[in-house]
């Protein structure tokens, strides 16, 4: 589950929780959100240099939907 909730200034975070967690303890992760779009697309480039290093067979996406097809076919 994920709450988005805000700090206030004196450092005080304020979360309103679902019943089940009342008198439970939970644990609080930080994420900064004000951070640049563009470590999102490091992140997307680091996983797609991760993916081009499988070695996959490319194929066009006309091939990709005949294969579909045929496993369809199949079923």
């Amino acid at each position: 589950m994920m709450i988005e909730t805000m700090v206030k200034d004196d450092g005080m975070l304020v979360v309103k929780m679902p019943d089940r967690y009342k008198g439970k303890t939970v644990r609080v992760s930080i994420k900064e959100t004000d951070a640049a779009p563009s470590s999102q697309w490091e992140a997307i480039s680091r996983i797609l240099q991760e993916a081009d290093q499988l070695n996959l067979p490319e194929r066009t996406h006309e091939e990709i939907l005949r294969e579909i097809r045929a496993f369809r076919e199949t079923e």
